[in-house]
C-alpha cells in the first residue's frame, strides 16, 4: 500500500508536468514561426480538412501522412486555428516528457530523479525546442532515445532477474563472464553507433542494430521470466513498440530531416555553443558535469553507459560536422544533468544535521534537505527560462520587433491575392514560400525587411522561383518598373521602417495604399500604384 501511495504521487506529479508543458508548448508555439519542412504538412492537412484541391506537393512518406492526419482531425476536433496546427508538437512533446520521466527513474532508481528529468524537459526551453524542430518531422531522434532506455534496460534486466540463465546453457556457458562485464556492453553500445554512423551516414542502421540486440534481450526475458503477469506485460510491451518502430522506420524511407534545413539556423560549433554555453543552460551544464563525475566515483553502471555513448556521440558529431546529431546528444546530457542534481542534493543532505530538521519540518511537511536542494534547482530552472516568463507575460503586444503571421492568416492572404492579383503584377512579401503553396500570378520577389531596415545585406532562405530583394536600391527598382504591385509585410517595427523608406524613395510618383489586414492585425497587404 505504502508504494502504491509513492507511485501514485509520482504520477500525479507527472500529469501536472505534462499539463504545464502542454501549457507553454501551446502559448509558445504559437509565437513561433513555421520551418521550411512543417510548411507542406501544415497546408496539406488544412487544405484536405476544407475539402480543396492541394496546391502543393503531397506527404511524400508514411510519417508526414500521419502527422498530416493527425492534424487534419485536429481541424475537425479544435476547430481552424493555431491549436490544431501544432498538435503534432504538443503530442511529440508530451512524449518526450513521458520518456525521460522513465529514464530518470529507471536508470537511476529513484521515482524523485524521473520527476526532475520529466520538470527538466517540460520547462527548460532548448528542450522544448528538441521537442519542436529534431521530432516535428523526425521520429529516429525521439525512437534512438528510446532505444537507449531500452538496451541498458535490456541488458540490465536479464542479468538481475536471470543471473545463472547463460550459465544453465552449455552453449553460452562461454559468453557467461561478458554478460557480466559491463565494459563488453559498453564496447558493443559504442562500436556499434560509431561503425554504423561513419560507414552509413542514415540513422536508420544505428536504429535496426539496437533494436536487434534489445529484441533478443526482451525474448530472453519473455520466455524465461519466472510466472509474473507484470513482468511479462513489461516485456511483452516493450517487445511490440520496438517491432512498431522497425516497421515504421522501414517503411519510412525518406531521408534525415534536420542537416539541410538546420544549416540555416546552426552551425556545428553554434550548435555546441547553443547546448553548453547559452546562460540559460549554464546551470544543466554545471549539473551535467557533476553528474559525470559522479558516474565514475560512484561507478553508476546507467550513467557509464549514457556518459559513454554521450562522450562517443559528441565526438562523431564534431567530426562529421553533422548537426542533426547534436539534437540526439541533447537528452543524454539531460540525463546527467539529472543524475548531477540528484547526487547533488544527496551530498547536501549527508553534510547537514538532518536530526534537526526532522522534528520540525520533515515529519510534519516531508520536507528534507535533499527535496529542498532540487525545489532550488527546478526553480532555477522556471526563472532562467525565456519560455516560462513569455507564458506568464499577458501584456499585449502591440509593436513586435520581428512579425510573425500565423499559418492560418497567410492562407487568407493567398486566397486575397488569388482573387484581386493579375499575371502582370508582382508580389513584394518576406515570406520565401508563399507563392509555392498558394498558386499566386505574376512574379514574386522576397525582401528581407531586416536586411533593409539596417540597410545591409544578410542572409535569408532562397527559394527557385523568387527573386531576392536586400538593399533599398533594388527595390525601387522592382517598383519603377512595374506601375501596379502588391506589398506583404508583417506587423513590425522594421516594417514600419520599410513603409517609410517605400514612401521616401519614390516621393510623388507611387500611391501606397492598405488592401488588406489579417483579423488579428498580423499582417497587411499593401498594394502600390504609380501616380
Amino acid at each position: 500500500m505504502k508504494r502504491f501511495k509513492k507511485t501514485g504521487w509520482l504520477w500525479a506529479g507527472l500529469a501536472l508536468i505534462l499539463m504545464a508543458g502542454t501549457y507553454l508548448r501551446l502559448v509558445n508555439l504559437v509565437d513561433s514561426a513555421y520551418n521550411a519542412i512543417e510548411i507542406p504538412t501544415v497546408f496539406n492537412a488544412h487544405t484536405n480538412y476544407v475539402g480543396e484541391e492541394s496546391l502543393s506537393q503531397p506527404a511524400g512518406n508514411l510519417q508526414d501522412f500521419i502527422f498530416s492526419k493527425v492534424i487534419q482531425y485536429s481541424y475537425t476536433v479544435f476547430g481552424e486555428n493555431e491549436l490544431a496546427a501544432r498538435s503534432v508538437n504538443i503530442v511529440i512533446g508530451g512524449m518526450l516528457v513521458i520518456m525521460m520521466f522513465f529514464i530518470g527513474w529507471r536508470f537511476f532508481h529513484k521515482g524523485n530523479a524521473g520527476i526532475i528529468a520529466a520538470f527538466i524537459t517540460a520547462f527548460h526551453p532548448m528542450l522544448i525546442d528538441f521537442s519542436r524542430i529534431a521530432t516535428i518531422h523526425n521520429s529516429r531522434f525521439f525512437l534512438l532515445t528510446f532505444l537507449v532506455y531500452a538496451f541498458y534496460e535490456g541488458i540490465e534486466g536479464t542479468r538481475d532477474k536471470h543471473p545463472g540463465l547463460l550459465a544453465q546453457k552449455a552453449k553460452l556457458r562461454k559468453f557467461y563472464v561478458f554478460w557480466n562485464l559491463d565494459l563488453f556492453w559498453l564496447a558493443v553500445a559504442v562500436i556499434t553507433f560509431w561503425s554504423t554512423r561513419l560507414v552509413f551516414p542514415r540513422i536508420d542502421t544505428l536504429l535496426f542494430g539496437l533494436s536487434a540486440y534489445c529484441i533478443v534481450l526482451f525474448l530472453m526475458q519473455f520466455v524465461y521470466t519466472i510466472p509474473k503477469a507484470g513482468l511479462k506485460w513489461k516485456y511483452g510491451v516493450l517487445l511490440i513498440v520496438l517491432l512498431v518502430s522497425i516497421a515504421f522506420l522501414k517503411w519510412n524511407v525518406s531521408p534525415i530531416y534536420g542537416a539541410d534545413v538546420l544549416k540555416n539556423a546552426f552551425t556545428p560549433g553554434e550548435m555546441v555553443d547553443t547546448i553548453f554555453l547559452h546562460p540559460s543552460n549554464w546551470t544543466l551544464t554545471a549539473f551535467a558535469l557533476i553528474g559525470g563525475v559522479y558516474t565514475i566515483i560512484n561507478m553508476q553502471k546507467p550513467g557509464f553507459y549514457i556518459l559513454t555513448i554521450f562522450i562517443s556521440s559528441l565526438i562523431l558529431a564534431h567530426f562529421q560536422a553533422r548537426i542533426d546529431d547534436y539534437f540526439f546528444i541533447f537528452p543524454l546530457y539531460l540525463a546527467l544533468a539529472t543524475y548531477g542534481v540528484f547526487e547533488f542534493a544527496y551530498y547536501i543532505r549527508r553534510q547537514l544535521d538532518v536530526q534537526l530538521i526532522t522534528v520540525n519540518i520533515e515529519r510534519r511537511l516531508h520536507i528534507t534537505p535533499q527535496r529542498l536542494v532540487m525545489g532550488f534547482f527546478l526553480a532555477i530552472v522556471i526563472l532562467t527560462s525565456p519560455w516560462f516568463r513569455s507564458a506568464l507575460d499577458w501584456n499585449q503586444k502591440n509593436t513586435l520587433l520581428y512579425g510573425h503571421v500565423p499559418m492560418i492568416e497567410w492562407k487568407q492572404i493567398g486566397e486575397y491575392l488569388r482573387q484581386n492579383q493579375t499575371a502582370d503584377e508582382p508580389v513584394v512579401t518576406p515570406n520565401p514560400l508563399l507563392t509555392r503553396y498558394y498558386g499566386l500570378n505574376g512574379k514574386y520577389y522576397q525582401i528581407d525587411v531586416d536586411a533593409l531596415s539596417n540597410e545591409s545585406i544578410g542572409d535569408s532562405l532562397h527559394v527557385h522561383d523568387a527573386l531576392h530583394i536586400s538593399t533599398i536600391d533594388e527595390f525601387k527598382q522592382v517598383v519603377a518598373e512595374y506601375e501596379i504591385g502588391w506589398l506583404v509585410l508583417e506587423e513590425s517595427l522594421r516594417s514600419e521602417i520599410l513603409i517609410l523608406q517605400f514612401i521616401n524613395a519614390s516621393g510623388a510618383s507611387h500611391q501606397l495604399e492598405k488592401k488588406f489586414e489579417t483579423p488579428r492585425k498580423t499582417a497587411q497587404v499593401y498594394s502600390w500604384r504609380r501616380i
